[in-house]
């Protein structure tokens, strides 16, 4: 049947594209959630990162200290006789090994570092990704709307026509 132009079947599409509508959203809220669940796995790790490099620059500054307090030493230990010269080669192995750890230190630092950088990259793309599922569930909102919007209103002049109708019988 005809009610003001839209057919049974009309009413029966509008109703489904409402349902799928629906859905959508839902779905997009349970991306929303998702995203919103990794941006805090993701800051947690950069926290981690962030108390990672702070540790490893205090580990650096000792072995700086301990570096200088080791050159002093070997300073001292050229002064002294001959006899203190193996002492002095122990002193130099000891130096190099320092060096090697600052230099290794210096090195995690900086990788721990690009790492929080690539970190905050993440961030911002999953960010972006949130944005772009807000976006789409604010559309799917809107269209759900409309859709229950029209079918109410197809609802009620379908009713209006029926007591038209119903009214015109009683009259016959």
């Amino acid at each position: 049947r005809r009610v003001h132009g839209e057919t049974t079947h009309d009413l029966v599409l509008a109703n489904s594209q409402a349902g799928a509508a629906k859905a959508a959203c839902e779905r997009a809220k349970g991306e929303a959630l998702q995203y919103l669940t990794k941006i805090r796995d993701v800051e947690s790790e950069l926290d981690m990162g962030r108390i990672e490099i702070g540790r490893l620059a205090g580990e650096n500054e000792a072995l700086r200290t301990q570096l200088k307090d080791a050159k002093a030493h070997a300073a001292e230990v050229d002064i002294k006789a001959t006899a203190l010269a193996r002492a002095k080669e122990e002193q130099t192995t000891l130096l190099s090994t320092l060096k090697a750890l600052v230099s290794s230190k210096d090195q995690t630092i900086t990788q721990a570092q690009d790492a929080c950088d690539e970190l905050a990259t993440q961030l911002g793309h999953v960010n972006e990704a949130l944005s772009s599922s807000l976006k789409a569930l604010e559309e799917a909102q809107k269209t759900e709307a409309d859709t229950i919007r029209t079918k109410d209103q197809s609802a009620s002049e379908a009713q209006a026509m029926k007591e038209e109708n119903a009214r015109g019988v009683d009259q016959n």
